[in-house]
């Protein structure tokens, strides 16, 4: 939606920048007919959806690692099987039923990029946990 001209009344306007504040924006606009300059001062009517004010973490799960992060879905017990399957040369498609993950999350908890604080397992905790 074009902006009219406060002077003219055309809508061939454009806006050069914009400044974003907590409660409120800043377009800077022009008319490129007649030139004129002028601001529009946009306030929310809702608050904008993010961190409280004041809070310096943008993630407030920033840090919680595995199945202690509530967003998590997998237990530590399903990356050790993920792996072990990764291992023993299992495709997508035979685990993806049974975890319902992506194929790029299955390869990076295979090859170990993710999920790297779980520790392997030895062979005393494989024969424990069978």
């Amino acid at each position: 939606m074009a902006m009219r001209c406060r002077a003219c009344n055309s809508r061939q306007t454009r806006v050069s920048s914009t400044d974003v504040y907590d409660d409120h924006q800043r377009r800077y606009i022009r008319c490129l007919d007649c030139g004129s300059q002028f601001i529009t001062i946009e306030r929310y009517s809702k608050p904008k959806p993010g961190p409280k004010p004041g809070s310096t973490r943008r993630n407030l799960n920033y840090g919680l690692k595995g199945e202690t992060n509530p967003r998590s879905i997998l237990t530590d017990s399903d990356i050790y099987a993920i792996r072990q399957a990764y291992d023993q040369g299992l495709t997508y498609s035979q685990v993806k039923a049974r975890f319902g993950i992506a194929s790029s999350h299955y390869y990076r908890i295979g090859k170990r990029i993710t999920w790297t604080h779980l520790p392997e397992r030895s062979c005393h905790d494989r024969r424990s946990a069978a």
